[in-house]
């Protein structure tokens, strides 16, 4: 009996020692199994970051750190967004942003409008956007409707035609009751569901 217990400690306390090496060579053997699910796990690791930020968070990191360029593609032309490369359209993060709450976003957004703080948006061919106006792009893209298509703002788009767009934004942002149009235009149709 006693014999048989030294035997069974003896197994147990080898068994263990032997076992210590066995998830180095376990982990190196699991590297060389393809992992079907592979560039979907990267893809997620990649976009994790972005995903847990705060909407806020979020724009901050868009428009002040990683910046690009609009290049015309804030616009929709008859009916489509204009692409272009866009910066808008083209970033990953961007899709992350677009893809929360179209309300939380409207509401964030609208609190932009006043703020003129330059960011590192450009606007081909003009200049980089403050973040008020990028906010207007942005409102563009989830509404689908440019700003100086809203019928309170036709007169001056009738008079100006095509010229800079920039510039007039610009102008609509700075007065307070222009300003005051556009935000209640986009807080209408946002109340009317029309996201």
């Amino acid at each position: 009996m006693r014999a048989l217990l030294l035997l069974l400690l003896f197994t147990s306390i080898t068994s263990c020692i032997g076992t210590e090496s066995t998830p180095k060579e376990a982990g190196s053997r699991l590297e060389l199994v393809p992992e079907p699910d592979r560039e979907l796990r990267l893809e997620y690791e990649r976009k994790e970051p972005f995903l847990a930020m705060s909407t806020d968070s979020l724009w901050q990191y868009l428009v002040f750190e990683k910046g690009g360029c609009l290049t015309g593609g804030q616009y929709m032309v008859e009916g489509q967004r204009d692409n272009r490369n866009c910066v808008m359209t083209a970033a990953e993060e961007w899709e992350i942003f677009f893809h929360r709450s179209q309300y939380e976003l409207t509401d964030l957004l609208l609190s932009k409008l006043p703020d003129t703080a330059t960011t590192s948006i450009h606007t081909c061919p003009f200049f980089n956007a403050s973040e008020g106006e990028v906010a207007v792009y942005a409102l563009q893209r989830i509404y689908e409707t440019n700003w100086f298509d809203f019928e309170v703002f036709q007169p001056y788009q009738d008079s100006v035609g095509e010229g800079n767009h920039q510039a007039w934004l610009q102008t609509v942002l700075q007065e307070k009751a222009p300003r005051a149009k556009l935000r209640n235009y986009w807080a209408g149709l946002a109340k009317n569901g029309k996201i």
